[in-house]
């Protein structure tokens, strides 16, 4: 199973070209929606540990960096492939890399970018740990200026 029961692809595995036209639901895929969120939990599992699901969700931000990291992409994947039509630009989990990251007053950020060359994305994924929210924003890069501070 490559897509979640709500017909989004499941980020990191490869697509299945027979599955065809996918009819989705709008519901903001594996980033945004529950439903999703656990069908990718279930497809990642390892074992039949019937708490593991359980323990992903609660657990994910547990002060553990890697965790944080592997969720932040999934919420970047989720948000940029949800506002992408064309298959073809759509990221996976080999796409994106961390550049930068904290843990400040118990809220998490990470900034990640693509190794796709050209493309521009820059993403800041942020977790307010008091409001169990997480927020991604997307920036495209417009341009590099180069100032001399020669005549000042």
């Amino acid at each position: 199973m490559t897509y979640t029961s709500h017909g989004h692809h499941i980020p990191g595995t490869t697509r299945d070209d027979e599955h065809g036209q996918v009819n989705r639901v709008r519901c903001g895929g594996p980033a945004l929606c529950t439903v999703c969120q656990k069908d990718t939990a279930r497809y990642y599992s390892e074992d039949e540990d019937p708490d593991r699901e359980k323990k992903f969700y609660e657990d994910i931000y547990d002060k553990d960096p890697d965790r944080f990291f592997k969720k932040a992409k999934l919420f970047v994947i989720g948000s940029r492939n949800n506002n992408v039509e064309d298959e073809t630009q759509q990221l996976s989990v080999d796409d994106l890399y961390i550049v930068w990251w904290t843990y400040t007053l118990g809220n998490w950020k990470a900034m990640i970018s693509t190794s796709i060359p050209g493309d521009g994305l820059y993403f800041e994924v942020t977790h307010n740990e008091a409001k169990d929210e997480t927020y991604v924003d997307t920036y495209l890069k417009i341009a590099n200026d180069t100032f001399s501070q020669e005549g000042q």
